[in-house]
């Protein structure tokens, strides 16, 4: 049995009837939407693209801790003078 959100995905072609309607409704083309509408709209437009966008920096983050070592295990960084006056 399908999630709740796999059905909406199925049934709202993942997403893009939503977000069209909501353009719809922030562009003014729907003619009994009130200004505040139109706000409410866009404000979710925005919620809905950078949720998405933070969820993908945030995977690409997690992906990158896990491909690189720890500090602690890489070499470090020794002063220069510490083995060009060793070797005098």
């Amino acid at each position: 049995m399908s999630n709740l959100a796999d059905i909406i995905a199925q049934e709202t072609q993942d997403g893009r009837l939503i977000v069209r309607f909501l353009v719809s409704a922030m562009e003014d083309d729907l003619p009994d939407f009130l200004p505040c509408h139109r706000i409410d709209a866009a404000r979710l437009l925005v919620k809905l693209g950078f949720d998405q966008a933070q969820t993908a920096i945030d995977r690409a983050r997690a992906d990158r801790r896990q491909r690189t070592p720890n500090r602690d295990s890489r070499a470090q960084p020794q002063p220069i003078t510490k083995w060009l006056f060793e070797s005098a």
